[in-house]
């Protein structure tokens, strides 16, 4: 439903866990490495880290909505389920329209 917003449990859940992921990626050496990396591929300032947990309170579910539609327009996806088409047929066409291909 492209009018869904996300709901506030699940802007909660997701700040969690990019919070949460966060002092995984420096566990060793070589994630650590990895990180930085990719900090400098990007061109990160040297206080993304230091207040990584800061910005990420600092975002709304009204932001985060405004944010994930920009990155993936609800019009413009695409899933794709592989399998038996007569058994998934049915469920799936109750979410929207489907094409089955052989």
């Amino acid at each position: 439903d492209a009018s869904r917003r996300l709901t506030e449990e699940e802007h909660a859940a997701a700040r969690h866990a990019l919070k949460g992921i966060t002092p995984a990626q420096f566990l060793t050496s070589a994630t650590t490495a990895r990180v930085l990396s990719d900090a400098v591929a990007e061109r990160l300032p040297g206080t993304y880290f230091p207040t990584l947990h800061d910005r990420l309170d600092a975002v709304t579910a009204h932001d985060a909505t405004r944010a994930l539609r920009a990155a993936l327009p609800p019009g413009r996806l695409v899933t794709v389920a592989v399998g038996d088409a007569s058994l998934i047929h049915r469920p799936l066409r109750e979410l929207g329209p489907v094409t089955v291909t052989e």
